[in-house]
């Protein structure tokens, strides 16, 4: 899949790469400075994207066991939804 942005500087490429890169191993997302971004596996990348994404308003519950919970969870749905690509 390819989304076409505006040109971004070979510089902030690289750092969304970077971004993307930690967020979600595994997974082949590439910027490029022409602002072209592509992904290898579109349905288990959104799964991915989910995931993260509640994993990390999990964080605002404040740690302790509610926080561990809703990671899990957030974990078990991640894969639920990959199962389904």
């Amino acid at each position: 899949m390819l989304i076409s942005e505006s040109k971004l500087s070979a510089n902030d490429a690289e750092k969304i790469n970077a971004i993307l890169s930690k967020n979600f191993p595994g997974t082949t997302v590439q910027v490029a400075a022409s602002g072209s971004v592509a992904i290898a596996n579109t349905c288990t990348d959104v799964c991915n994207a989910a995931q993260a994404v509640a994993e990390a308003a999990c964080e605002g519950l404040g740690g302790g066991i509610a926080t561990t919970v809703c990671k899990i969870a957030a974990r078990a749905a991640g894969d639920e939804c990959r199962r389904h690509c």
